[in-house]
């Protein structure tokens, strides 16, 4: 009888969606049989749930049709179903199968299953492949089998995490990944995204590699993957590892490791921020975030800055591909009004993505966040020129007529809202402010950086002007 072969062995399962599509099956003797039925009842998460699961649960609501078990990688693990169960649940399964998601900012799941440590290593040893056949001027995997190490065509890896325990783990395989590869590794320990682009601009490196967890409460992690000039890859991009990652197994470039070298890159990155905060009044400033990096860096810089700093106690998750939850928008608002502060932010556990919050609490749209800051930017125009400064905003955003006036559409250009696209969208036009629609706010400074810090500090100074 011909029945799935139970995963027993520490090597991840392949959770690529084209693999996904076609369930492998292999003969396996009843002693195989018996090994399955008897391994450690390890948990399970489902997709897009927290809370782990018994193997138990996890067969039950596979003979249920659960529905999540349609993007469950572990959906093949029931080694004892009968060939007819299995049969019927794989036409299930083939009934609106789910696509890649084509908006991708970074590789990983919200759930550890679906990408384990693992992966991780596979995916940065695979990027840094990618990286030496592209210095080494490479077209195929062929011309690179040619290669020969040197000190010329070694790459630069900056490599960083943030503080979670899945993102710590996740960083340990990636730099075993890449140090396979002989890769030059920069260790810049914990840093956020913003402070990941920051470094790889200021060391000119050849491509980054960022362990975050992909929840606010830390759970699943992931990586974000920088390409040459400071590039988050997205889309296509990521696409384009991935296909690297399904080849053959890649030649090892080097046998010789590159080496490791510590960065200070947090101290170099606090340096940068102190122009953003230049010529303010004093606040008194709400703050909230998951992230405690973030929550350190403004405590820094507001020990040197006029005003003061109030960090919420409780900390509210937010994710910005959600809904607000009206509740917790009327808690942070009684939050900030307890403290009598003039201006709250929410930051999302990337430090990117935020909303802010007037004296009484309520969420201010970001039209009128866009309008005071071009207001700010159009007071200083653009080198040898006076033409207005141009606005990027997410592609989604179009039908939302309130974000930008229909009247000075003239100024505006529309992006995909993903970091790549963004990043080279407002280049090409030159832009100089820009909003996708995940709650983040571009600046050209000079290169297009999305940085809630940076955001805070460049409404407060448009806030100052204005007043």
């Amino acid at each position: 009888m011909n029945i799935p072969q139970p995963q027993v062995s520490a090597e991840p399962t392949d959770t690529s969606p084209e693999n996904l599509q076609t369930p492998k099956k292999q003969s396996v003797d009843q002693t195989d049989l018996l090994v399955s039925l008897t391994t450690e009842n390890m948990p399970y998460v489902c997709p897009g749930e927290s809370l782990p699961i018994n193997r138990s649960v996890h067969l039950a609501r596979l003979r249920s049709h659960y529905g999540k078990c349609k993007q469950c990688p572990h959906r093949h693990e029931a080694e004892h179903f009968s060939a007819d169960a299995h049969q019927h649940l794989e036409q299930w399964w083939a009934i609106e199968e789910k696509a890649p998601d084509e908006l991708r900012d970074g590789l990983g799941s919200e759930s550890p299953n679906e990408f384990p440590a693992h992966s991780g290593r596979i995916f940065s040893q695979t990027f840094a492949a990618m990286q030496w056949e592209r210095k080494a001027g490479q077209q195929s995997q062929k011309q690179s089998q040619q290669t020969t190490s040197s000190s010329n065509t070694r790459p630069t890896i900056v490599m960083g995490h943030d503080f979670s325990e899945a993102s710590l783990e996740m960083m340990r395989e990636s730099v075993r990944g890449v140090r396979e590869q002989g890769g030059r590794i920069i260790d810049v320990g914990g840093i956020t995204a913003a402070c990941m682009t920051f470094v790889l601009e200021h060391l000119h490196a050849d491509a980054g590699i960022h362990a975050i967890s992909r929840r606010a409460d830390g759970i699943g992690a992931g990586l974000d993957l920088y390409g040459p000039n400071a590039i988050p890859l997205s889309g296509e991009s990521l696409y384009e590892v991935q296909a690297h990652r399904d080849q053959a197994q890649h030649q090892r470039f080097s046998r010789s490791d590159g080496g490791l070298t510590p960065f200070p890159a947090r101290k170099a990155y606090l340096g940068s921020l102190w122009k953003h905060f230049q010529g303010i009044r004093p606040f008194r400033i709400w703050a909230n975030t998951t992230n405690q990096l973030v929550i350190d860096l403004l405590q820094e810089l507001f020990e040197d800055l006029p005003g003061t700093l109030i960090i919420s106690q409780k900390q509210f998750h937010w994710t910005p591909n959600q809904p607000t939850d009206p509740q917790q928008l009327r808690d942070m608002g009684n939050d900030l009004l307890e403290h009598e502060c003039e201006l709250g932010i929410l930051l999302d556990s990337q430090g990117q993505s935020c909303l802010f919050l007037d004296a009484e609490g309520k969420q201010i749209p970001a039209s009128e966040l866009l309008s005071l800051l071009y207001q700010q930017i159009n007071t200083v125009p653009p080198n040898e020129t006076a033409n207005a400064p141009l606005v990027m905003l997410g592609e989604e955003l179009q039908t939302e007529e309130m974000i930008w006036p229909p009247e000075k559409q003239d100024v505006v250009r529309h992006r995909q809202s993903l970091r790549e696209y963004f990043t080279r969208g407002m280049t090409t036009a030159k832009t100089s402010l820009g909003y996708d629609a995940l709650n983040r706010y571009w600046f050209a400074d000079p290169t297009p950086i999305c940085d809630g810090i940076v955001t805070l500090g460049k409404v407060l100074q448009a806030k100052t002007a204005s007043d």
